[in-house]
């Protein structure tokens, strides 16, 4: 994943002509987030009650799209 968000970042200061650091947020927001780390938020644990539901709509979205598009 951190390999991915610095790539990602590379390629949006390179297209974008951004600064570092609006790069390194735009990579944040593109780049796929951590399965386990997005179940224990989605699924009924001690976390998930700390997660406002935008959020968790947010990344099962997320969760979804990067599934369906590896699957082919």
């Amino acid at each position: 994943m951190t390999f991915g968000w610095f790539v990602s970042s590379l390629f949006a200061a390179l297209m974008f002509k951004v600064d570092i650091a609006t790069a390194l947020t735009i990579a944040a927001c593109l780049t796929p987030t951590d399965p386990v780390l997005s179940s224990s938020i989605l699924s009924n644990s001690q976390f998930s009650g700390r997660v406002p539901k935008r959020i968790k709509d947010m990344l099962a979205a997320e969760s979804g799209c990067n599934d369906g598009i590896s699957f082919p």
